[in-house]
């Protein structure tokens, strides 16, 4: 039988229903009499939101999590290995869609896109006009924090509007041509958008602080498309609020969901609910690859992309 860890589609709901039993992993948890837990052999995960370490316990033939995306640092990793559990994600399904949208959200803050639209809104067109400063793209210093995948998608959407690209990561890279800079403080000190699209770990959790906001500067915008964790979030708040950096652009946040009174004041702001790669077609293919890895899994077949 089959756990839902997070709310899936209605009709998705139905597709699982068609492989095996499935039943909401929220009831299963709140009232676990009701359900022959040692049925339970699997778990689907969305990867964005917390799987509860209660199921560890609670299923003891748990054999493997199908987690329906790329990210999968919302398990609790170590009791995954602990229990024996294997553990599966669905990669390189939404590069470009998240590439997209960090391009979005960069013009976004570039041009106070969405300051312009609150005042306009609030019938304060003349204030609107006013707004400074409004930045050509062209010329522009844009840094980006880890160059994977989406890093060189977003490197490449960046070139055509003039964009001056360096990077930093844990390493450079030979085959990458933009310029590499050692550390974080020297990226963010050398460009005038600093986008954020690492992946998280020990190294960069919390590595973008009051320190590195303020090296961006008053004309310096960010944007964060990777976890909202790898950002001190209440530094980016003061920074924002205190106009030290000129705006902020986010898809990611820490926690999540965000609390949405945290921003209602900050005008300089742009935010969307980490949904950068969610696409349609990004979500039919990451679900059609754990439709597959389901099958193999109850056939006894090697899975498809198997993390632990």
């Amino acid at each position: 039988m089959i756990i839902l860890a997070h709310r899936f589609h209605e009709n998705d709901m139905a597709r699982f229903e068609e492989i095996a039993p499935t039943f909401f992993g929220w009831e299963v948890l709140e009232n676990p009499q009701n359900y022959s837990l040692d049925d339970f052999q699997i778990i689907i995960a969305n990867g964005g939101e917390y799987v509860d370490d209660k199921y560890y316990d609670l299923l003891p033939n748990l054999r493997v999590i199908f987690v329906s995306a790329v990210g999968y640092d919302a398990l609790n990793l170590d009791m995954v290995r602990q229990k024996g559990i294997m553990l599966t994600n669905t990669p390189n399904i939404n590069t470009d869609d998240v590439a997209d949208l960090a391009m979005g959200l960069l013009i976004a803050g570039e041009r106070n896109i969405g300051e312009a639209d609150r005042l306009v809104r609030n019938n304060e067109w003349k204030r609107a006009e006013k707004l400074i400063p409004s930045f050509r793209l062209r010329g522009r210093k844009l840094g980006i924090y880890g160059m994977g995948a989406i890093g060189q998608a977003i490197a490449e959407r960046a070139l055509p509007f003039g964009l001056e690209i360096s990077w930093h990561g844990p390493r450079p890279k030979p085959e990458i041509a933009f310029e590499y800079v050692p550390t974080l403080l020297e990226l963010a000190q050398n460009c005038d958008i600093l986008m954020v699209a690492c992946a998280l770990n020990d190294e960069t959790r919390y590595s973008v602080d009051k320190t590195i906001l303020s090296a961006l500067g008053k004309d310096g915008v960010i944007v964060n498309i990777a976890r909202g964790a790898i950002i001190v979030e209440d530094d980016l708040v003061n920074a924002l609020r205190n106009r030290d950096i000129l705006g902020g652009c986010l898809d990611v946040f820490d926690p999540e969901p965000t609390d949405g009174s945290k921003w209602a004041n900050i005008s300089n702001v742009v935010i969307t609910p980490h949904f950068s790669g969610k696409t349609r077609a990004a979500r039919e293919t990451a679900l059609m690859i754990t439709f597959d890895n389901i099958l193999r899994y109850l056939k006894g077949e090697e899975l498809l992309h198997r993390i632990i």
